[in-house]
């Protein structure tokens, strides 16, 4: 794919450990695991470290039959007991790395992350607003309902930094172009088509594909 480097964020020692393996794997001998204090010159870099909105820490709760099911601020029937872990934000990422200076030319942001993506939006504001994030990939749930508001602030964020939706899809990505005008009612309109999924139960979330 050419010259490029991939900054990947895994809070669970259990799932870099897979994530380092898989890289392995498929030929890639320069990963390492990132220090967030320091920079890094490897093509795919692991920072130990969940995304959100606020930097800090955050219950996160493993799933006991899906290793890469666990998530932040989410409980599963058969484990109680979750690990406080690191998290951090995208603007104190870009900040720390002087990208609102320098303004690198990021092809994707790829956001996948049971339920949190709101937050990891939401904590990326400056960074969106920016205009150097040409893609945005990221899931949209409505599993929860406590979470539409910071769903919709998190869409509305997207619009308001000047994306426009170019695909919407189920689990295999966003495949299909958007049946949405781009206008003032293009997040009431993603909401409301989802929200008739979830009562007829199809599916509660959507993969969406935002370009710059």
């Amino acid at each position: 794919m050419g010259n490029f480097k991939v900054d990947a964020f895994e809070p669970n020692l259990k799932n870099t450990l897979r994530f380092c393996e898989s890289l392995a794997l498929n030929g890639w001998k320069d990963e390492q695991q990132g220090n967030l204090l320091a920079g890094s010159s490897s093509s795919v870099t692991i920072w130990p470290a969940g995304v959100s909105d606020t930097p800090g820490k955050l219950q996160f709760f493993e799933d006991p039959g899906n290793p890469g099911g666990g998530r932040f601020g989410g409980t599963y029937m058969n484990r109680a007991d979750p690990q406080e872990l690191p998290v951090t934000t995208l603007d104190k990422f870009a900040t720390d790395r002087n990208w609102f200076e320098t303004r690198p030319n990021i092809a994707i942001l790829k956001v996948d992350v049971e339920r949190h993506e709101a937050n990891v939006l939401v904590g990326a504001a400056k960074l969106l607003k920016a205009r150097i994030v040409k893609n945005v990939f990221t899931e949209l749930s409505l599993e929860d309902p406590k979470h539409r508001e910071m769903n919709v602030a998190a869409l509305q964020l997207l619009v308001e930094a000047g994306y426009t939706l170019a695909g919407q899809g189920g689990w295999p990505g966003p495949g299909n172009a958007s049946p949405w005008a781009h206008d003032e009612n293009l997040v009431k309109n993603i909401f409301a088509y989802l929200e008739k999924e979830v009562k007829e139960q199809k599916k509660s979330y959507l993969n969406l594909w935002w370009t710059m």
